[in-house]
This record gives C-alpha cells, structure tokens and sequence, in this order.
C-alpha cells in the first residue's frame, strides 16, 4: 500500500491493533510452517529411501526445512551436498507474506548444492543452472525458475481466503503445496542427472 495521509488516518484508528500485529504474525507464521513442515514430511516418508529435516521457523531446532533422493552425496560430516528446501523467491520480513503470495514473493522448492560439491564459483553455478533450465523443456514445463541467487525453484503460495477459512488447522488449502511437489517429484530425474553431472565434474 503506498504512503499516503489516507494510511496515516487508518494507522492512527488501528494503533491497538497495528501495537499487537508483530507479535500475531509470528504466531501466524509459525501455525501456518508447522503446517508446511508437516505436509512435506508426510510426502518425503511416502518415498522410499528419501530423507529430510522439518524444522523451518523452529529456533530450538535447524531451523530449516530440506529433503535429499538417495544417493545424493555428503559430506564428511554427513551434510547434504545437493538438496531441495523450502525457500521464497524473494526475502521478506514473515513467511507468511510469501506463503499467500503477497508482495510479489511467493514459496517455492529449491534446488541447491555447495560450493565444494560442485567445485564452481557462483558465477559459473548460476550460469550452469541457467543452462540446464533453458536447455530442458521439462523444467520449464513444470514452472521451474531461476531465483535471483542462481538457483532453481518451482514456485507455489497458497489463496490467503482458503487460509483464512481453514485456520490454524490447515488441510486443504494447501494443496498448491502438494501440485508443486508433484512437479517437482516429476522433474526430478532433470535434477538427479545435474547432479550426476555436477559431481562428474567437480
């Protein structure tokens, strides 16, 4: 909403409300996380040998949300080498701004691989991704994009009404959750062959 006296007028009638909002998103936020996290384990356990961690928005915890296809390397410490994870297309203050695709931002599957996997410079990842992306009528079919940092992503964000009915319990609305993971399941034999590639290469 731009800057206006308008805004102004509506801040100083709202101010209880505004005073209280901070502390209301993070809740909302991590109600609607929870839901996410739960959503992708329960799709993840439904893959043989597929593995992950859940805890985007937990601080107690790694605080991310990743999945690995098995096989995909480690390191010596045991730390994925190539991954997907829960991320937004671009930063925000909340994630429940991208979760309903406000301010053009939006969620999405991401894949990513450490620097010391592929033995690239970020310059060289980013145009190599670019590449396999405009190269394969696949990722482009399912909606992949390149985000601003090189990598790739399939974007999703959920009808803020559906949200709005179905809260805290979420279940249905978050099917676009589901149909993002369906294409990324789909495609996933493009991104299994990159990393074949990256490592062959390394």
């Amino acid at each position: 909403m731009a800057y206006s006296d308008e805004l102004c007028k509506l801040v100083i009638a709202n101010i209880e409300i505004i005073e209280e909002a901070p502390s209301v998103v993070l809740d909302v936020d991590a109600t609607i996380l929870n839901a996410i996290n739960e959503r992708i384990r329960d799709r993840i356990d439904a893959l043989d040998g597929w593995d992950g961690v859940y805890s985007l928005g937990n601080e107690n915890e790694d605080g991310k949300t990743v999945f690995r296809a098995p096989q995909w390397p480690l390191d010596d410490a045991g730390a994925c080498l190539a991954w997907y994870e829960l991320w937004l297309t671009s930063e925000t203050e909340y994630w429940t701004t991208p979760a309903i695709g406000a301010k053009s931002s939006r969620l999405c599957f991401r894949f990513n691989s450490e620097k010391e996997f592929h033995g690239k410079n970020k310059k060289a990842i980013k145009a190599y991704y670019k590449v396999a992306l405009f190269d394969n009528q696949e990722l482009s079919k399912a909606g992949v994009i390149v985000l601003e940092d090189g990598t790739l992503a399939i974007p999703f964000n959920f009808d803020p009404n559906k949200v709005v009915e179905e809260y805290p319990d979420l279940d249905d609305c978050l099917k676009p959750l589901d149909d993002a993971f369906d294409k990324l399941i789909q495609v996933h034999p493009v991104f299994d062959k990159l990393v074949k590639e990256l490592n062959a290469n390394k």
